[in-house]
């Protein structure tokens, strides 16, 4: 009988816990009040947590319009993590020999690449927070060529199609960072890159603190254009002065022949 007894009770207690899960799953459960799961929340007892920074992110992205992130999304969010995972193994094969080349150890973003127009060897990264690096060999090894530059914010870079020898990397980032990170302006190599030089004429000009992209022009050897958050900006003596063209954030340019570009602009313009 003693037996017995405890097996009831054991019994009993497994059912209780079943009997929970299934309240839980149907979105009928009351969390405890000291619980820090923002999807147990509903917006107004969030807001009386006082919570700041990811939860309340979290719940503009998540929330539904009753100010309640529902329960049943976590199923639905985790099986279509399982179907990009089959998807992965399904195409990942189409692209046979990747190999991850690096920089290792540095952070950041990775928001500039270019490979040198003389000799596909040398190819350029720059990194938000990593600074410009160069390497000799592809990829394989590489060694840092700012890291005591005013910046280290690197987006972009352009090579002159005329003269190889003549290189710009822009600073500043204007997305992907809350704010954006501002930047030291632009940065011009007249050595192929070993070692660059900042540009007074942008140092401390506000209108380069956030230098989106750069482009050597296709027709002049010393001309350049540059989009930053402030405009698009020409250049025709290597970036020792420029000229605005445009007052708006400029996302990205193009150059082509005859002294023409285009350039987008935030907002999904072009001009």
């Amino acid at each position: 009988p003693a037996m017995k007894k405890r097996f009831l009770i054991a019994a009993g207690s497994v059912l209780a816990v079943l009997a929970t899960c299934a309240i839980w799953l149907n979105g009928n459960f009351t969390p405890p009040e000291d619980s820090q799961d923002p999807a147990l929340y509903s917006e107004a007892e969030y807001e009386s947590e006082e919570a700041i920074g990811g939860f309340e992110e979290y719940f503009e992205m998540k929330a539904n319009d009753e100010g309640v992130i529902p329960m049943g999304l976590y199923a639905k969010w985790s099986a279509a993590d399982e179907a990009n995972m089959v998807m992965h193994k399904t195409t990942s094969g189409l692209i046979r020999g990747k190999r991850y080349l690096g920089p290792f150890k540095v952070g950041g973003r990775t928001r500039a690449l270019h490979v040198d127009y003389g000799n596909s060897s040398v190819v350029f990264a720059g990194g938000v927070t990593g600074g410009l690096w160069r390497s000799t060999n592809g990829g394989s090894k590489w060694k840092s060529i700012s890291h005591q530059a005013a910046s280290l914010h690197v987006t972009c870079i352009s090579q002159s199609n005329f003269n190889h020898d003549l290189l710009m990397y822009g600073t500043g980032e204007n997305r992907g960072s809350g704010s954006g990170i501002p930047g030291a302006g632009l940065f011009r190599s007249t050595n192929g890159g070993l070692s660059f030089t900042q540009l007074s004429s942008t140092a401390t000009n506000p209108d380069f603190a956030k230098v989106n992209c750069v482009e050597y022009d296709g027709d002049h050897v010393e001309h350049v254009w540059t989009g930053t958050e402030a405009g698009l900006f020409r250049s025709i003596d290597n970036g020792n002065s420029w000229v605005k063209i445009l007052s708006l954030n400029v996302r990205d340019i193009e150059g082509f022949c005859c002294g023409n570009v285009m350039a987008a602009v935030e907002g999904g313009v072009i001009y």
